[in-house]
């Protein structure tokens, strides 16, 4: 059975999740954007309701974005969201939350946990033993090393490393390439050479 999808977003992450989500069954895709306007956008993120799918899927993955995607989000019933996992993703995790979609060539180890709404792009490691909230961006190459443990709202840069055993307080950044090795507090940015910006960043 032919399954369908909305895409919330049109921005490279929604075009390129598009290209394997007929792997999972979803051969009619549709996008909903409050920013783009092009034929293949049939409407606003506000008019989701109005359509029927099988799944739903938040694709709008940036810092800067973070605070439309949480007020998105909150706005559609949890019901509506379904997983993606890559077919080319390597997932052993003990709980992967509601709305997660994690891309190709990244590995979520065993008893690691993604809450409702993550997003991991390529070739991200989340270690064993790892906790990560709801809302989290994690971006293309980053590690998160075993025990580590991600609040809320956070938005992990791409090539960055979090060390074993930190804990990275709910709406913080880690800014891409860095290498986080003591505990950031909520609301902070993070980035190399190992310095923090406290309460500093808000994303709702």
């Amino acid at each position: 059975m032919t399954k369908k999808a909305i895409l919330l977003g049109y921005g490279g992450s929604a075009r390129e999740l598009a290209t394997w989500l007929p792997e999972l069954g979803y051969h009619e895709i549709v996008y909903l954007d409050d920013v783009v306007s092009n034929p293949h956008v049939i409407g606003t993120f506000a008019q989701c309701i109005e359509h029927a799918a099988d799944g739903v899927f938040a694709t709008i993955g940036n810092y800067k974005s973070m605070p439309q995607r949480l007020s998105v989000l909150q706005a559609i019933p949890e019901s509506r969201f379904a997983q993606a996992l890559s077919p080319k993703a390597a997932v052993y995790a003990e709980h992967i939350g509601v709305g997660c979609l994690v891309y190709p060539f990244s590995t979520i180890c065993s008893d690691a946990r993604l809450g409702d709404f993550c997003l991991v792009y390529h070739s991200c490691t989340v270690s064993h033993d790892s906790v990560v909230g709801r809302n989290c961006i994690i971006s293309n190459g980053a590690v998160v090393s075993g025990g580590v443990g991600i609040g809320d709202g956070c938005y992990i840069g791409a090539n960055s490393t979090i060390l074993e055993g930190i804990v990275v307080g709910k709406n913080s950044i880690i800014a891409a390439g860095a290498t986080v090795i003591h505990d950031v507090p909520d609301g902070s940015i993070y980035y190399a050479p190992n310095k923090l910006s406290v309460n500093k960043y808000v994303a709702a």
